[in-house]
């Protein structure tokens, strides 16, 4: 077996988490939670949820399966917040020696641990993510600028980090300031801009419009009380 100076960061997004070079012998994969049914191959493993935690928010069949598989003896690194003595793989996650090492504490998600981890160990020229795209939910609001932080770091040391164009990560629609907006992301903009500038030109019309109605509804209601008033005998 050929030195492994590559690794692929496996996650769970299915957008493009089946395309990894699984079957390249010079990657190490790199899995976390309960990936492992989902990809043909790892190298290391990491889990930074309790086994109590676990047990409480999976759902049953799937902490089952987690479960059994931290028990094997795999022959393989399994990470996790603490050693526990009925998981033979599993070690505690160096956080300490992660932290001193790198300078950093800002972890906010399972690939930032994976990532840091690689950085210091610096064995790898290449690290590939595939399986991530964090674009969506409150969640990944939190999650994604943390990834991209180890993954800009990982650049900054000379690691090449290929992220595949289906991903959010590292990338943007246009450069703020340098780009025009072009293409399917531009034409959307401009017809939304043109539908929203329809609507509010339209409220203001409508907004005129009652404006006028409530003139004439405030007369006539003055009419009407006089009228009322001239008819129990009153003065106009």
């Amino acid at each position: 077996m050929q030195d492994r100076n590559k690794l692929i960061l496996a996650g769970f997004w299915e957008g493009n988490r089946d395309q990894a070079p699984y079957a390249d012998d010079s990657f190490e994969v790199w899995g976390l939670n309960h990936l492992h049914p989902y990809i043909p191959r790892w190298s290391r493993w990491f889990d930074f949820h309790r086994p109590e935690w676990s047990a409480a928010n999976l759902k049953p069949e799937v902490w089952a399966d987690q479960d059994a598989f931290l028990r094997k003896n795999h022959g393989k690194p399994i990470y996790m917040l603490e050693a526990r003595p009925e998981y033979p793989c599993v070690r505690p996650y160096p956080i300490d020696e992660v932290v001193r090492g790198l300078g950093r504490r800002y972890f906010t998600n399972g690939l930032a641990y994976m990532v840091a981890l690689a950085l210091l160990e610096g064995r790898f020229a290449e690290i590939q993510v595939w399986g991530a795209d964090m674009r969506h939910s409150e969640e990944y609001a939190i999650q994604r600028p943390c990834f991209e932080y180890w993954l800009g770091r990982c650049e900054g040391a000379g690691i090449k980090v290929v992220i595949p164009p289906s991903a959010a990560l590292l990338s943007a629609e246009r450069a703020y300031g340098y780009e025009d907006e072009g293409g399917m992301v531009g034409e959307a903009l401009r017809a939304h801009r043109e539908v929203l500038a329809k609507a509010l030109a339209m409220k203001d019309q409508a907004v005129s419009q009652a404006q006028t109605y409530d003139g004439v509804i405030q007369t006539e209601q003055e009419w009407i009380r006089r009228w009322e008033q001239r008819s129990r005998g009153g003065i106009l």
